[in-house]
């Protein structure tokens, strides 16, 4: 960790919560926002430091990651073994991921999918964009709720694994 002094990091969520464990994975939710690992601005404010303060550095290691504005269950493994079996089973589509989300707007059919290829390379604010040349991507989405005041709610179930995706493809 690199420190600069009369550096202040943004404020994040820190309310962590332990959710399940066993021998060999424990189960976090992690609020938003709150980033995962150390990148840009935050360098203690992110959930590994946190659970390195908690549990001694290096105990839990991350298999996966949340997007810092997002919220939800996430897995962390205590053997260099748990962890090599769960980054496959997430690498190969083994782990069934649901996401739901509020978004503006009222989507004209109940189900839809999204198949559009994301870019590589970072774009404003390190996010990522549709590029027709980009990686694989496929979201596929349902309406739960289409509420009121011109939101919704929908459930999203990515289909592949892309920063951003999810965001990417609702919009």
């Amino acid at each position: 960790i690199h420190v600069f002094p009369k550096t202040v990091e943004p404020d994040v969520n820190v309310n962590v919560r332990w959710i399940w464990e066993d021998d060999s994975v424990v189960g976090l939710f992690k609020p938003a926002p709150l980033p995962v690992h150390p990148c840009g601005r935050f360098n203690r404010n992110t959930l590994i430091y946190l659970v390195n303060q908690v549990m001694g550095e290096g105990v839990l290691k991350l298999v996966h990651r949340l997007d810092a504005n997002t919220s939800g269950l996430m897995l962390l493994a205590k053997s260099p073994e748990a962890s090599d079996s769960l980054r496959h089973q997430f690498e190969s589509g083994g782990v069934e991921k649901r996401y739901i989300a509020r978004v503006i707007g009222h989507p004209l059919q109940d189900r839809f999918i999204c198949d559009a290829p994301i870019s590589r390379r970072r774009v404003l604010a390190g996010g990522r964009e549709i590029e027709e040349s980009g990686l694989p991507a496929i979201t596929e989405f349902q309406v739960m709720t289409r509420m009121s005041d011109g939101t919704s709610v929908v459930e999203a179930v990515p289909k592949t694994g892309r920063t951003n995706q999810i965001r990417i493809h609702l919009w």
